[in-house]
Parts: C-alpha cells; structure tokens; sequence
C-alpha cells in the first residue's frame, strides 16, 4: 500500500498542477474582462462552455470508467485489454463529438441560443476535447500523473500564454480569436499526450483491437453510469452556465462565470486529492482488500476536507478583492460567491463518495444521484432566475454539488457498507476503532 505520505504528497504535487491550471484560467478571464468588456467576456463562458459541455458527454462516461478497467487490467498483466480499451474509447469520443457537434450547430439554427462565430469554432472543437478527456483518463486509470494532470494543467497555461502573445500582437479582437487559439492550444496537447501515451502504453505489450462485442457491452454498461460524473464533478460550473444563458444576459453571465472560477479554485484543490485517490480505490476494491480501501478513503476524506475549509475560508476573505480584478460591476458576486463555497464545502464533508463508487460498483445508482442533484439545482436555478440570474446560478452551483456527494455517499453505506464521509471519519475516531468498521 502506498504509505500516508506518499499518497498526500502526490496528493500535494497534483494540487500544485491543479492551481497552476486555475491561476492560468482566472488570469485568462480577467484579462478578457478588462480587454473585450463584460458582455464579451458572457459569449466567451458560454461558447467554451459549450465546448467542455458537449465534449465531456461526447465519452459516454468511457473516460472515467477508465479508472475503474485500466488498473485492473494492469494488476493482470493484461496489456491487450489496455489497448483495446483506449482505442474503442477513441473511437467512441471521436464519432459523438462529431455527432454532438452537429446537433449543436443545429440547435443554434433553429434559435435554442444564440449563434456567433465563437459558438460555431467551439463546436468544431468537440471531439478535439473529447479526444483529449479520453486520454487523460487512459493515462488516470494507468496512473501515469505526468500524462493526466500535466496535459490538464497544460491547456489552460497555454492558453493563457497564447491570449498574451495575441494581446501584444493586436488579435484579441473578437471572442472567436480567443477561441480559435482554445482549439490550437487543445490539438498541440492531444498530439503530444497522444505521443507519450502510446509510448506508455507498448510497456504492457498487446496489440491495438477494437476489443470484442462482449468487451464493449461490459465497458458500454458500466460508462453509461457514470455519464454525468465528469459534469457533476469537475465541469459543473460550465453546465450552470448553459442554463442561466437561458434568462442571463451577457453581462449577468460574465459576473456568474466570475463568481463560478473563483470557487473553481476551491474545486480544483479537492479534484487534486480524487486525482490520486480513484485508481488506488478501483486497485484495492479489484484485490479485495477492504482495510486498505478503507484507509485511503479515510485519508482522501480528511485532504479534501482540509483543503476545502482552508481554501473556502481564504477565498471569502479576499473574495471581494479577487472579483473586482475583473473590472467595475463585478463586486455584486460575492454573495454568490459565498453561496457556491458553502456548496463546495459541503461537498467536501461527504468524502470522495462518487469517486468511490465509480471505482468499485453502483455506477448506475450514481447515474440516479447525478441526476437528481442536476435537476434540484437546475430547478433552482429557473425558479429563482427571476430575482437574481447570478445568485440563481450560483445557488444551482452549489445545491447540485452537495445534493450529488451526500446522495453518493447514502450508495455507498449501502453498498460498501461503511461511511466515507467525515461523519464516519469521526464516529470511528470517537469509537477508537478502525475506521468504516
């Protein structure tokens, strides 16, 4: 078993990527904000959105349901089933991006949102993205760090790098510029990741099949459970803003996206302690070792704890400073803002929950618990559209991300038949007693 301080300075090291990435994407904002306007800055969150959106469902859950197969065909010595897995999910990403993509462009035409030339390269870019979520869930899965959460922190620094080599060169003059140079920063990080992953990969042998029928069925049943993870989990910020698109206008939208990325810098510290923690769960649960599954959740639930308290507390103290780097009108956000961390926080005290069910089993059972924290907090999000269209979204932010964890950890009593959150983590300490038993 990896030993505590190996797993929490890893945990650590991801964190510092992770960081990295959201410092790049706030950066990014707010020079946006300050060089293109508010209004501007509204078209941008939602055409990137857009992208992230339709490119992460565009996977059918393969990506994250590679945490769950690749360990343990890796534990089995099993290289065929690795490169069999990878390029059926290639396949799959690449051929409902395009389809999504499609869809999209046609939902514009018949006037579901507003079109624009950002919109339009942002939906060429959908399988680009879903490509780039295949791989680094590949990579997750075989737990080669360098090749997930590098890439992920790549992107949104070079994007950054990118939009300051185009300020000084007098080309950030539209929205669609900035996205265009989204889509060149995605296609040089999904050629490289690819490189390096097909490097990875030939250690473990094989030969690259699309795998059997019954090996996609398997892989199709279990995916299609966990669909909606990577949305409720890392990119729900981006499904929140879709739906206030609805009701918001441009600039309501650019205050939502500021108050959505700064607690994004809170999410992005908890999503590092998942990083780690989900191809140990998927290992230990395959060999049948409860007490070292149950030790690692134990020490993933009081990071993220940690992290979220500290990170929250930070956040609400600078809050008012940090949104009004975007420019005048940005102040309004902080209640929001507190709203969204309130969420996160409670998100946090349920312990990585869905993370360890999409390890271990339930995937479907997950898939009822996304939907319905979706649903309360897209209901909450219209019903309230009226009074505040920023507050709204912000209350469907963190109402959806609390609703999803705690009803993920009711599955996992269920089904594990031990409490990963901080409440187990405290009853067993009180108890002076193993955790979870």
């Amino acid at each position: 078993m990896k030993p505590a301080h190996s797993f929490t300075s890893t945990a650590i090291g991801i964190l510092g990527l992770r960081l990295i990435a959201a410092g790049s994407v706030y950066l990014t904002q707010v020079m946006l904000a300050r060089w293109l306007g508010r209004s501007a800055l509204g078209t941008y969150a939602f055409a990137s959105s857009l992208l992230i959106v339709l490119g992460t469902l565009s996977g059918l859950g393969l990506p994250t349901a590679a945490t769950r197969f690749l360990p343990r065909y890796v534990a089995k010595g099993d290289g065929e089933s690795v490169s069999r897995y990878l390029k059926f999910a290639r396949i799959v990403g690449f051929g409902c991006g395009s389809t999504l993509g499609v869809v999209g462009w046609l939902g514009g035409e018949i006037g579901l949102y507003p079109v624009s030339a950002a919109t339009l390269v942002a939906l060429v870019g959908v399988p680009l993205f879903a490509l780039l979520l295949v791989n680094s869930g590949a990579a997750h899965g075989l737990s080669a760090h360098h090749l997930s959460a590098v890439p992920n922190s790549a992107r949104p620094l070079g994007l950054f790098l990118l939009v300051v080599a185009m300020w000084g060169l007098g080309m950030v003059g539209s929205v669609a510029n900035v996205i265009t140079g989204h889509l060149v920063v995605i296609i040089g990080v999904l050629a490289a990741q690819t490189y390096l992953l097909a490097r990875t990969i030939r250690r473990y042998g094989g030969e690259h099949g699309a795998g059997s029928r019954r090996e996609k069925a398997t892989w199709l049943r279990t995916s299609s459970g966990l669909m909606l993870v990577g949305l409720t989990s890392t990119y729900l910020s981006e499904l929140v803003i879709l739906v206030t698109n609805i009701s918001a206008t441009p600039e309501e939208l650019a205050v939502l996206n500021a108050v959505l990325r700064t607690a994004a810098l809170l999410l992005f510290a908890m999503v590092a302690v998942d990083h780690v923690a989900l191809p140990e769960y998927s290992t230990w649960y395959g060999a049948g070792d409860r007490e070292r599954l149950i030790d690692v959740v134990r020490r993933a639930t009081q990071l993220r704890l940690a992290a979220a308290a500290i990170g929250a507390t930070l956040l609400l103290f600078a809050g008012p400073l940090i949104l009004r780097l975007f420019g005048p009108g940005f102040g309004v956000g902080y209640w929001p803002l507190a709203v969204a961390l309130t969420g996160l926080v409670l998100r946090a005290g349920a312990g990585g929950a869905a993370q360890l069910i999409v390890a271990t089993s339930g995937t479907h059972e997950l898939l009822g618990a996304s939907v319905i924290g979706v649903v309360l907090g897209l209901v909450l999000n219209i019903a309230t559209a009226s009074i505040s269209p920023v507050m709204a979204g912000a209350l469907a932010f963190g109402s959806a991300s609390a609703a999803t964890a705690w009803m993920s950890r009711s599955i996992c009593i269920r089904r594990l038949g031990f409490d990963p959150s901080v409440f187990g983590s405290l009853a067993s300490w009180r108890r002076n007693r193993p955790y979870g038993q």
